[in-house]
């Protein structure tokens, strides 16, 4: 595997952590994707800074166009498929919201050969179908239901379709930077992303009336304690490798290589909830693991 495949199965294993952290946060997940945009923003924001005085050079912000596409990359992919991601986090549990984000390669695969024309062969179309079953094989599940945090309830079907609506955005997110960063750097791209990101739910939470109460529960101290960590790990490291993997790798393989977040979760959710992975979840969970390598293999014709 190249730079692009393995930033992307790290990006996966920090999603899981980040995942944890933010089922534990009681905010709304309008309130909780600005919270952790704000943050993230920060943290890139300097990153990029400290970068440019290292090395005394001006960043790569890239030119009106990819700032284009990056602009809407953030605000599909990151403000509104995040919104979703945290809602179906809270209704199904941190394992179960992941499994239901390795349906994103499915939709990645179809944007990279309609907009790039990268065509995957056979076994690769093979892999994706099994991650695709591995994830049906683990909803079904109805043993599973119990991780759900208890945060702000909501019927199961709402976190099944909010969780593919979060995949559906993440992948035509991934689609639109991967085609910004042919004039943009990695690390600048990610920055512009959540700067966008963060803009754009500050506007949304100050249209709805909940400006100030949303500042307020951002900042509070007993959930920055939370958030901090889940940003720095999630927003500001995750979202920088992911845009690595996805300019090094093709789209479908950078998003079913980050689709492995749940196959990290079950030991993560054991130790971190004390919920043990049932058998069926662990089966699906091989299943996933079967289609991720058969696409990891896979060469773009």
């Amino acid at each position: 595997m190249g730079t692009g495949e393995w930033c992307a199965l790290i990006a996966a294993l920090l999603w899981t952590f980040s995942s944890m952290l933010w089922g534990k946060i009681r905010l709304t997940p309008t309130v909780l994707n600005f919270a952790k945009n704000w943050v993230g923003c920060v943290m890139l924001l300097t990153h990029v800074l400290v970068v440019s005085l290292i090395w005394q050079s001006w960043p790569r912000w890239g030119n009106w166009q990819s700032t284009l596409w990056l602009g809407l990359s953030a605000i599909i992919g990151i403000a509104i498929g995040d919104t979703f991601y945290f809602r179906s986090i809270q209704i199904l549990g941190p394992r179960l919201a992941l499994v239901m984000s390795t349906v994103a390669p499915l939709f990645g695969a179809m944007i990279g050969l309609i907009i790039f024309g990268e065509m995957l062969p056979w076994f690769g179309w093979t892999g994706v179908g099994l991650t695709l079953l591995g994830v049906l094989v683990v909803v079904t599940d109805r043993r599973s239901r119990v991780e759900a945090p208890g945060l702000f309830h909501g019927a199961v079907v709402a976190g099944v379709l909010c969780g593919l609506g979060g995949a559906l955005c993440q992948a035509i997110g991934a689609g639109l930077s991967k085609q910004a960063t042919k004039d943009c750097g990695e690390l600048e791209a990610a920055a512009i992303r959540t700067t966008v990101a963060f803009v754009v739910t500050l506007m949304y939470i100050a249209l709805r009336g909940k400006l100030a109460e949303g500042l307020r529960d951002s900042f509070r101290v007993e959930h920055l304690k939370k958030i901090v960590p889940a940003a720095g790990l999630g927003t500001w490291l995750g979202i920088w490798l992911s845009q690595i993997a996805f300019n090094q790798a093709p789209l479908a393989i950078a998003l079913t290589l980050m689709s492995t977040s749940p196959l990290f979760a079950i030991p993560i959710v054991h130790f971190y909830f004390g919920h043990r992975a049932t058998r069926i979840a662990i089966i699906g969970s091989l299943i996933a693991v079967a289609g991720v390598y058969l696409v990891s293999q896979t060469s773009v014709e």
